[in-house]
C-alpha cells in the first residue's frame, strides 16, 4: 500500500513532512541534505511523495497556439516559454485550456523558477517517484478553497516568515507576489502594493473580499473588515 509523503524545500535543504501535522512545526520535521538523500531513514519508495516548494512566485502567461492534438500541445507550450525566457533548464510549469475553437487552443500556463531540478535527479537516481512539485502557497490554497465561500477573493497566508499573496476568481489565480512581512502596519503596506498592481493589471475584477491563513496580525483583519469581508481560516493543517 502506498502512503502520502511530503517533502518541503527549504532553502537548498529538504525536511520531511509527517502527514496530518502543523505545517509550520519543528517537531514533526526530519532535516537532510540533498546530497545525502540516500540516508533519509523514511522509505520513500513506496510513497506518493509531494514536493512543496518554498518561496517561488508562480508566473502566470496566457497563450494561443494551434489547436493540435493533446501530445503535441506540452511542446508547443515549451517552445513558447523557450522564446520568452532563452534558458528554462528550472523552470517548471503546468497548463490549462482555457479556451478551444476549430483553429485554435487559449491555454494558460502557470511557471515556477526553481533550482530544484536537481532535486528531481537524485530521486531518479535512486528510484524513487515524485508526484509532483508544488509552490507551498498552492498546496495551502488548494487544501482550504472549499472552505471560502467568494468566487472573487484575495488569499493571505504566512509561512516560514514569508506572505504569500494570491489573486483568485472562481478558484484560478490571476496574480501572486510574495512579501517579507515584520508589522502589521508594514503588511498593510505591503497589501496596498499587492491592490495597486492587482487593479492595474486585472481592472475588471472587484477583489471585495479576502481569506488570511496562519495569519498572526488579528487586529489588522479587524481594522481591514469595515472596509471589505474578511475571513480568518485559522492555522495551517494539512
Amino acid at each position: 500500500m502506498f502512503k502520502t509523503a511530503l517533502l518541503e524545500v527549504v532553502d537548498g535543504k529538504v525536511m520531511y513532512l509527517q502527514k496530518s501535522k502543523n505545517i509550520l512545526s519543528k517537531n514533526m520535521k526530519k532535516s537532510l541534505n540533498v546530497r545525502d538523500i540516500r540516508n533519509i531513514n523514511v522509505n520513500l519508495k513506496y510513497r506518493n511523495i509531494t514536493v512543496l516548494i518554498h518561496g517561488e512566485e508562480i508566473y502566470i502567461e496566457n497563450m494561443i497556439i494551434p489547436k493540435v492534438r493533446k501530445k503535441y500541445i506540452y511542446n508547443l507550450v515549451e517552445d513558447r516559454l523557450r522564446e520568452k525566457f532563452k534558458d528554462i533548464n528550472n523552470i517548471m510549469f503546468s497548463y490549462e485550456i482555457v479556451n478551444s475553437s476549430r483553429v485554435k487552443l487559449d491555454i494558460r500556463v502557470m511557471c515556477i523558477n526553481s533550482d530544484c531540478t536537481h532535486l528531481i535527479k537524485k530521486f531518479t537516481e535512486n528510484n524513487i517517484d515524485i508526484n509532483g512539485i508544488v509552490p507551498v502557497q498552492l498546496y495551502v490554497l488548494n487544501k482550504y478553497k472549499n472552505k471560502i465561500n467568494s468566487d472573487n477573493y484575495i488569499f493571505v497566508t504566512e509561512i516560514r516568515n514569508l506572505t504569500y499573496f494570491i489573486a483568485c476568481s472562481k478558484d484560478k489565480v490571476l496574480f501572486n507576489e510574495i512579501f517579507h512581512v515584520d508589522s502589521g502596519d508594514d503588511f498593510l503596506y505591503c497589501l496596498d502594493e499587492f491592490k495597486l498592481k492587482l487593479n492595474l493589471l486585472i481592472p475588471n475584477i472587484d477583489f471585495k473580499h479576502m481569506e488570511f491563513l496562519n495569519f498572526p496580525y488579528k487586529d489588522v483583519i479587524k481594522n481591514i473588515s469595515c472596509k471589505c469581508s474578511c475571513n480568518d481560516l485559522g492555522e495551517i493543517v494539512i
